[in-house]
């Protein structure tokens, strides 16, 4: 019995022996294949990178051969359509762009960038490459819609956009009274500054300013009573007090709320005109401005 007991023994000694170094040949085959995947997946990886760099080489050499390095691409014509000197020197002095360079040398959205960025008096530029040799630049001016203080220095437009001009108009109307930080070219202008381009926007873009004649629009606030309300000067010397409600209310609201009371203040006018009355002031800063606008009349 004893010898019997020693060889099942020994049999389960050796069974366990064989099982723990299965286990440890199976588990360094499966560390061995994860390793292998790896491998293979970061040489795909880096196969994939070698052909996106030849590719990108190729396309630039490609690109150079075809169309930058092409002789057939020498600009002999270059058409510079408006904006004067400020667009011929920035085009052909800072940026050095003039006959016998290569049309596809330079980026053409990048240099658009450049100039409206440097040039807020201009709108828009549009570059257009005509092969095999000619290049068009259109630019469109902003056209002023008032002057900001009464230097004349600086003009807005009707998108709000703040540029200098080289010459000074004198019909312009004035935004007087601003207040904060000094405005400079390239900024856009907001708060009470931006109602009161929306304000002669209006009177432009419609008969009301015929009929107005805004000469100063004063933007301090604090007239008829309304913190935010504006006072207008008028060419015959009348001061119009006005307010409209903007902000608690949409845009299309208030926009046609403004030209409701333009519409009155031009009534308001007429008849006094008619009426062989002068006018001094009017307040259209009330809520109920349809029923009762106040006037004040000047004495002969």
């Amino acid at each position: 019995m004893r010898g019997s007991n020693s060889m099942l023994n020994l049999s389960s000694r050796y069974r366990r022996s064989a099982t723990q170094n299965l286990r440890v040949r199976v588990r360094a085959d499966v560390r061995r294949q994860e390793r292998i995947r790896y491998l293979g997946v970061l040489v795909v990886i880096l196969a994939l990178a070698a052909c996106g760099v030849a590719g990108w080489f190729s396309c630039r050499l490609l690109g150079k051969v075809l169309f930058s390095g092409n002789e057939t691409y020498t600009l002999k014509t270059l058409d510079i359509r408006g904006g004067g000197s400020i667009v011929r020197d920035f085009i052909r002095g800072k940026h050095n762009l003039t006959e016998g360079i290569n049309l596809f040398s330079f980026n053409i959205e990048e240099l658009s960038r450049d100039f409206l960025a440097g040039a807020p008096s201009f709108k828009s530029i549009q570059i257009r490459r005509i092969l095999p040799d000619t290049l068009t630049i259109d630019v469109v001016e902003r056209s002023p819609l008032a002057s900001i203080g009464r230097s004349g220095i600086l003009v807005v437009d009707r998108e709000g956009v703040v540029f200098g001009m080289r010459s000074r108009f004198e019909h312009l109307p004035v935004i007087t009274g601003t207040t904060g930080a000094v405005l400079k070219p390239g900024d856009r202008v907001t708060g009470v500054l931006r109602d009161a381009v929306t304000l002669l926007d209006v009177c432009d873009q419609t008969l009301l300013g015929s009929d107005l004649s805004i000469v100063q629009v004063d933007v301090r606030g604090g007239f008829g009573g309304r913190e935010d309300a504006l006072n207008l000067e008028l060419r015959d010397g009348v001061r119009v007090a006005l307010w409209w409600p903007r902000g608690v209310v949409e845009e299309t609201a208030s926009l046609q709320d403004l030209k409701d009371r333009l519409r009155v203040l031009s009534g308001v006018i007429r008849r006094s005109k008619a009426d062989g009355r002068l006018l001094q002031t009017v307040n259209l800063t009330l809520d109920s401005y349809r029923q009762n606008c106040p006037i004040t009349l000047r004495t002969p």
